[in-house]
């Protein structure tokens, strides 16, 4: 399994400041999935977290619309760089949105959590195939600078990511076909990104 990992955040007011975590690159070998993997698995192969009942405290953000956004703007940059889309994997999508809240609750930005779990860890635990696979995570602000539409705050997150070249480079995989992205909004208006990326 390959797993990429890149992280950023761009806090407060200033989205042209991206603090971009360690990149860590794992290769391990795997049994051939063919082509069960990922988006092409079925549901009853796939044992992902329950769905989170709330994507945010707040009432002033609908955290669904903006994830749609942000799978938009994902999908936008592929097409202008000569990719294919990617399909939005409800599934993956819960995956992300649990480290997000992990994130936000736990207290840390991080591709590894204090129980020192990673990307493929999380993966297997739902049993979702997912190699070679990609994690682009950001931290931002909700209702600072530009960030007080769902639109914006998607593309604040895209460009926050296109300006850093692992986070670029995860998202111009040529060989990614499914991707799951999960926002978390606290109370105090801090927004976790997560954003995965698979074949």
């Amino acid at each position: 399994m390959l797993l990429l990992l890149s992280g950023c955040g761009a806090y407060a007011t200033d989205i042209a400041t991206t603090d971009v975590k360690e990149i860590t690159r794992a290769d391990t070998t795997e049994a051939d999935h063919s082509d069960r993997t990922g988006f092409g698995q079925p549901d009853s192969a796939v044992s992902t977290p329950e769905p989170l009942h709330n994507k945010t405290p707040r009432g002033d953000i609908n955290v669904t619309e903006a994830e749609k956004h942000l799978v938009a703007e994902l999908n936008d940059h592929r097409l202008t760089n000569d990719l294919d889309t990617l399909v939005a994997d409800p599934r993956l999508a819960v995956i992300a949105r649990h480290h997000s809240y992990d994130m936000a609750n736990r207290d840390f930005f991080d591709h590894e959590n204090p129980d020192e779990q990673y990307l493929g860890d999380r993966l297997d635990e739902s049993s979702y195939k997912c190699s070679p696979g990609a994690e682009n995570i950001h931290l931002t602000g909700w209702l600072t600078g530009n960030r007080t539409t769902e639109r914006q705050l998607a593309y604040d997150s895209i460009l926050s990511f296109m300006r850093s070249a692992p986070h670029n480079e995860n998202m111009l995989t040529p060989q990614f076909t499914t991707t799951g992205i999960g926002i978390y909004v606290t109370e105090d208006r801090h927004v976790f990104v997560t954003m995965l990326l698979c074949k």
